[in-house]
């Protein structure tokens, strides 16, 4: 394995200094993998074939979960962290091989690859591509560049404490993640058909329910992180409680702007969005470095993630009501302010509990009943319109009914 000659910058103990490296340049080849797979996966979710992508998806997770039992009980005569790059890395390439494979079997554009050169394609395809790079960059400057700044600042504890909020939040948020991803191919047909009241109503609902799945989610765990966190791990990083509840505070925050993301991507016309949005949200590494120099605190990092994600939320607000004349304030009426009543009424009796019990079994079993109850009962009143009430209520019906003659 190849080691840098210079290795200068982020503070990492000498000792761990080529297990570093070589989860590095792991990280790089499965960052490669996905790239290629991106096709592939597209594809999928084109063709609306969610089933096969769910089923993937879950031997993604199972064989992910089978390397951590794997490390977990694995002899001591090797270094546990570099074995689970080269095993992270092996699960990357088979997923790839079962997309490439499933692909070229179900669907005629995948049967074999060739190269055909048509200008005005590649044209399209390469503006496309550099533009959106912007966004991507500027995600990665997000998350992973305020990384290397907590350990420029910190060091590698502060680090694995934002290791434990990300494990955390990423986990939550993929259930409210392949929601979106479902809904995505409809967004784009609706706006190539020119029916923009059913995309509106498309952005509309995506938005508020994406949202309340995460919040079913994310609002027992903000109430008892402590807890969660004292059962998975025992013991953890100072900073870990406060970086987990902001770090799914922020999920929330951008999972509204999901559904505007995949309009603006279906209008094609992104320069423009990314020069603006992309640019603004790469404020994120230099205004966390000013507040990390003057002093503050590391969880200022998502306080500044939290109200920069806020504003472009906005700013993705004037690029569609540009691009497919809606307005703001349609949205800010019927998702906005929707999901804030819903968050608020949500959280005041798990909050209350919280407050006066001290924390316990008990409490956790509580919590998880009330603000599941709370969240239900908020959403299906306050968070859903009268027509999505009544939806609802039929197809409760029609799977008790389904229920019935089953069990008959």
């Amino acid at each position: 394995m190849f080691v840098p000659k210079a290795n200068t910058k982020m503070v990492i103990s000498p000792d761990r200094l080529i297990a570093a490296n070589w989860v590095f340049q792991s990280s790089m080849v499965s960052f490669v993998l996905g790239i290629l797979g991106i096709t592939y996966n597209a594809t999928i979710i084109a063709h609306e074939k969610m089933s096969a992508f769910s089923y993937i998806a879950i031997l993604q997770v199972v064989l992910n979960l089978f390397n951590v039992i794997f490390i977990a009980y694995a002899p001591g005569n090797f270094d546990h962290l570099i074995c689970y790059a080269l095993l992270t890395v092996g699960v990357s390439v088979l997923i790839q091989i079962i997309y490439m494979s499933y692909c070229r079997r179900k669907f005629e554009e995948c049967y074999s690859l060739k190269l055909i050169w048509d200008n005005n394609i590649w044209k399209s395809i390469a503006g496309f591509s550099v533009w959106n790079f912007i966004g991507g960059l500027a995600s990665r400057l997000k998350w992973d560049g305020v990384n290397l700044l907590l350990n420029l600042f910190f060091g590698t504890v502060v680090n694995a404490a934002r290791g434990i909020a990300s494990s955390v939040n990423g986990a939550v948020s993929a259930f409210a993640g392949n929601f979106m991803t479902a809904m995505t191919p409809q967004i784009t047909k609706s706006y190539a058909a020119g029916d923009k009241e059913y995309m509106f109503s498309l952005v509309n609902k995506g938005s508020r329910f994406c949202y309340y799945i995460l919040l079913m989610l994310i609002l027992p765990i903000i109430c008892e992180t402590n807890l969660i966190l004292t059962i998975w791990l025992k013991h953890f990083p100072e900073y870990t409680l406060n970086f987990t509840r902001l770090a799914l505070i922020l999920s929330l925050c951008d999972i509204l702007s999901e559904p505007l993301i995949k309009v603006q991507l279906a209008t094609g016309k992104v320069k423009y969005y990314q020069l603006t949005v992309g640019l603004f949200l790469m404020l994120n590494l230099p205004i966390s470095y000013i507040f990390l120099k003057l002093g503050f605190t590391p969880e200022v990092v998502f306080v500044v993630a939290i109200f920069l994600s806020l504003i472009s939320l906005y700013l993705r607000l004037l690029f569609m009501k540009h691009y497919t004349g809606m307005h703001i304030s349609f949205f800010l009426i019927n998702v906005f302010l929707k999901v804030l009543y819903v968050s608020f009424i949500s959280a005041i009796i798990p909050v209350l509990i919280c407050y006066f019990m001290q924390d316990s079994w008990i409490r956790l079993l509580l919590v998880l009943l009330v603000s599941g109850l709370c969240s239900c009962i908020t959403i299906f009143y306050v968070g859903c319109s009268k027509q999505e009430r009544g939806f609802i209520i039929e197809k409760s019906q029609n799977l008790k009914l389904l229920l019935i003659d089953h069990i008959k």
